[in-house]
């Protein structure tokens, strides 16, 4: 039912990451720093991703999300409940389209424009899904565990742009925004986007854990 090959791609990694617990990367993300030396090694974390990125760009930002996660690489055990949510909430979304008739052929010329209400692949199991089932997942946990080895932010205050915070949601964007280093949350685990989207340069001074090329290997030509 799912109608293009990125919206499998993304589907099955959280299937597989849910059943068996591990790793996934793209074919265009290279280790930089061994995973014993990360911060969320010996932690007993459950789930761990990083920022896609995090600019203080006028909103809105070209990035669906003020913090948006990335789905590129990131790190799972087994039954996790962000990954329960994320195949639930696909399964949901796939089964709504099909009964609303607006599940569109991706490979055929398709202009969204001509079905506005249908969601993006983005929306359906992307990035931004993943974003807000995190922090949701974040957002339920009672009397969480904050972990911030690095509480040092912009000194922006009240000039950070991004949309307004819902009433009585404790973690969000501000949460995250400006960390050097990982931030823990119960067992839940943000890197900073730098040290995970971009080669190491001589004196810039953070731990990079993986480079993410972009370059779009893994998608079938």
């Amino acid at each position: 039912m799912l109608p293009s090959m990125i919206l499998k791609a993304d589907f099955s990694r959280y299937v597989m990451l849910f059943l068996f617990g591990g790793i996934y990367a793209d074919l265009d993300v290279k280790d930089i720093t061994p995973m014993l030396n990360w911060f969320d090694t010996n932690r007993d974390a459950g789930f761990v991703c990083s920022l896609e990125m995090d600019s203080n760009e006028p909103w809105p930002y070209p990035m669906p999300r003020r913090n948006q996660l990335q789905t590129w690489f990131f790190k799972s055990k087994a039954r996790h409940p962000i990954l329960r949510k994320l195949i639930a909430t696909v399964i949901k979304n796939t089964f709504e389209a099909k009964d609303k008739k607006l599940v569109p052929d991706y490979s055929n010329d398709y202009d969204p424009a001509s079905k506005p209400q249908m969601l993006s692949i983005m929306d359906w199991t992307g990035p931004p899904l993943m974003t807000d089932i995190v922090f949701a997942h974040m957002n339920s946990l009672n009397n969480p565990t904050v972990i911030d080895v690095d509480p040092i932010r912009w000194n922006l205050v009240d000039k950070l742009n991004g949309p307004k915070l819902e009433p009585g949601v404790g973690i969000n964007w501000r949460t995250t925004t400006g960390i050097n280093n990982a931030i823990m949350v119960n067992d839940v685990v943000i890197y900073p986007h730098v040290p995970f989207r971009e080669m190491p340069h001589d004196g810039d001074g953070i731990d990079h854990c993986v480079w993410h090329l972009f370059s779009g290997s893994w998608k079938p030509s």
